[in-house]
């Protein structure tokens, strides 16, 4: 696959970038249907996982599980999860969205919220990174 240019609209990025561009390339685990945003509240979260290879299999195995439990979740309006092509494959970025802040909070507190954490916090290598978002104009 050919990776594309730089937006030439990232150069209005440059005045407050804290950090040099940075483009990964991805392999899909599990990207499912988008929902839209109504209204201003929407939560967006990001989680890195660094796993040591060998828990890559089991981890494989929680996100592709969190990822279909979290998108029957009430507010949910997305959760992919894609896997870096460089190997060991080791790194793991899952985006969500979800449409208000308590439709989060009901997330992080479920069940299979709860037990994704319990099944890839023994197997990673760096902390659980685990990033929310808001907009602003």
């Amino acid at each position: 696959m050919k990776r594309p240019s730089i937006p030439p609209s990232s150069d209005r990025l440059k005045p407050i970038a804290c950090a040099p561009y940075d483009r990964r390339d991805y392999h899909v685990i599990a990207v499912g249907p988008v929902r839209p945003a109504q209204g201003g509240d929407t939560i967006y979260m990001q989680v890195h996982l660094d796993v040591f290879p060998p828990g890559l299999a089991p981890t494989l195995a929680a996100v592709k599980e969190v990822a279909e439990a979290a998108r029957k979740g009430d507010g949910n309006l997305r959760y992919d999860v894609v896997q870096s092509v460089k190997t060991p494959l080791s790194h793991m970025t899952l985006f969500a969205a979800w449409q208000n802040r308590k439709a989060f909070d009901s997330y992080e507190m479920s069940d299979y919220g709860r037990q994704f954490r319990d099944k890839v916090g023994p197997l990673l290598g760096s902390p659980f990174d685990d990033r929310i978002y808001v907009l602003i104009n």
